[in-house]
C-alpha cells in the first residue's frame, strides 16, 4: 500500500460495510479521516 500517513481521506458510508472497514484500516495507517454517513447515531457506534 502507498504511504498515506498524514494524508486526508474522505469516506462516505463509514458506519458499516466496506466504508467501516476502510475507515478502520486507514486509521491504523495514521491517515486523517473525514467520515460521513446518513445516520449520526450509527457512526458514533462504529467509532
Amino acid at each position: 500500500m502507498t504511504n498515506i500517513e498524514g494524508k486526508v481521506v474522505i469516506i462516505m458510508g463509514a458506519s458499516s460495510g466496506i466504508g467501516a472497514a476502510t475507515t478502520k484500516k486507514l486509521a491504523q495507517e495514521r491517515s486523517k479521516i473525514s467520515d460521513c454517513c446518513s445516520s449520526r447515531g450509527s457512526l458514533e457506534v462504529s467509532c
